[in-house]
């Protein structure tokens, strides 16, 4: 692939990181407010319906954000917004259908019995409307990366995801209080704003649409279901994985554990939102050099190397500061989940690449076998998770979690495995490695316990780490001079 094009890459991914770092900043700042003004059990049960939210505005879209950024991207112009307007069309049609049926009262107390949330109703209600904007919203985000509108498909991300946090914290400074309708009430006018805002963004492709196009395609609407229905199951399986510990164990214990257990895992889950950049950034570009038939194993390789320089460190130093950190954001209150989230440590890495080899099955339309993978790991979640849970409580569900995604990704890894070249005089993986475990020896060594010396060895970790990657020559030339022809461009940011 030419040099430009790593350098328009490089750019994005540097803009992206700006707002993925905010995004990340903000993570922690949303943990803090809420369980620092929420009861642990309100937590827990906060946990709850923002899985709900989670899992249903993926599962909801049909997997057509997939079909969008494998197969838009190579598209021209007319036939991207056509595309794009004749799969948003279905989408809609389908989901007020939905919500009009899960408004139906016998329905909506039913679902509310089963999550053992028969006190949240009107909670429950403002979810459900936040899960319909939510998946517009998505579907829209995917289709401004599939043309590689990626800095700003980024900053409107990070208005999706985090713009209700800010109205959070502004609420909380003035009023003083908090509770759950107030949370999902500025989570719901956040995303109204940002829709509005994603809606402004595309006023170029609507009026082109209107103008130009005039007309929906019915084959496309067919070629996307096609495409996306076998991810369908997987979509939904692997949210499952992930998600069904909170389920169970607000089911079969208790949502002051869900809690707990949820703060384990949200922190755990920072690492892999941060490292994941990365792939969303290369993604269109993969899927546009498999259409080109060139390139496409020289990014997978970028998108593995990348990917584990974040996870490597920050997980050995998540799981030598976990108690640090955990009492530093939420108190002494969820210190209970520290061995759970030592576990799950291993959660990232696995997810990861689970995530990594699956990209590549889609690139080869093979849905069918994705599926098949994320249905036996959920079943297998499901089972261990009732077991597991039942013996050892939340410890139970992340060893559950970390089985689940083991067992996936050596799937994924055995049906794939001679599908990838990996160039591992590039990939540096031992260096990277000994650079992480250098830097983890000396933030063991320090040992934090107050406020002031977590923060600071933090950053000391972050500094060590990175000079360590230079000084042990993690990167290639190539990469060197990527890095000098992108520095006067952060300068101009």
């Amino acid at each position: 692939m030419e040099k430009e094009n790593y350098g328009i890459i490089a750019r994005q991914m540097g803009v992206s990181y700006l707002f993925t770092i905010l995004s990340f900043i903000f993570g922690p700042v949303l943990i803090i407010l809420l369980t620092r003004n929420l009861s642990v059990a309100e937590y827990g049960v906060y946990s709850i319906l923002a899985a709900t939210i989670a899992v249903l505005s993926v599962f909801l879209n049909l997997a057509l954000n997939a079909f969008i950024i494998n197969k838009l991207p190579g598209e021209n112009y007319y036939t991207r917004v056509k595309s794009m307007a004749s799969i948003l069309f279905f989408e809609l049609i389908f989901l007020i259908t939905l919500v009009i049926v899960l408004f139906i009262p016998k329905i909506k107390n039913y679902l509310l019995s089963f999550l053992k949330l028969q006190n949240y109703s009107f909670e429950f209600q403002l979810v459900l409307i936040i899960i319909f904007i939510s998946i517009i919203c998505y579907i829209l985000l995917y289709y401004l990366a599939a043309n590689k509108k990626i800095e700003l498909q980024s900053f409107l991300s990070f208005s999706y995801n985090r713009l209700w946090v800010v109205l959070l914290l502004i609420f909380l400074l003035i009023f003083k209080r908090l509770d759950l309708k107030i949370v999902f009430s500025l989570w719901l006018s956040g995303l109204i704003i940002s829709f509005i805002t994603i809606l402004f963004s595309l006023k170029k492709d609507i009026i082109f649409f209107f103008k130009k196009v005039k007309s929906i395609s019915s084959k496309t609407i067919k070629n996307a279901l096609i495409f996306s229905s076998p991810l369908i199951p997987a979509s939904a399986c692997g949210w499952v994985i992930v998600f069904a510990d909170r389920y169970m164990i607000n089911y079969l214990k208790n949502s002051a554990l869900t809690g707990i257990y949820s703060l384990s895992y949200s922190l755990v889950t920072l690492i892999l939102s941060f490292s994941m950049i990365i792939s969303n950034v290369l993604h269109p570009y993969i899927s546009k050099a498999w259409s080109d038939k060139k390139g496409h194993q020289i990014l997978f390789n970028a998108m593995l190397k990348y990917n584990i320089i974040i996870i490597f460190p920050a997980s050995i130093g998540l799981f030598i500061l976990r108690k640090q950190i955990i009492t530093l954001i939420s108190g002494t209150d969820y210190l209970l989940g520290s061995t759970a989230m030592a576990i799950l440590i291993l959660f990232p890495f696995f997810s990861f690449l689970t995530d990594l080899y699956s990209k590549n099955l889609a690139l080869r339309d093979k849905t069918k076998l994705i599926a098949s993978i994320y249905i036996c790991g959920a079943l297998l979640n499901i089972i261990l998770n009732y077991f597991l849970i039942i013996k050892y409580g939340i410890n139970g569900a992340a060893i559950s979690t970390i089985i689940s995604y083991l067992l996936v990704f050596l799937s994924f890894h055995l049906a794939t495995k001679k599908q990838f070249s990996w160039d591992y005089r590039f990939l540096k993986i031992k260096r990277i490695a000994l650079s992480s475990i250098l830097m983890g020896t000396v933030v063991y060594l320090v040992n934090p316990q107050i406020y002031a010396t977590k923060i600071l060895t933090i950053v000391l970790g972050v500094i060590i780490y990175a000079v360590l990657l230079f000084a042990l020559g993690v990167f290639v030339k190539d990469e060197y001079t990527i890095m000098k022809g992108f520095l006067p461009k952060i300068r101009k940011i």
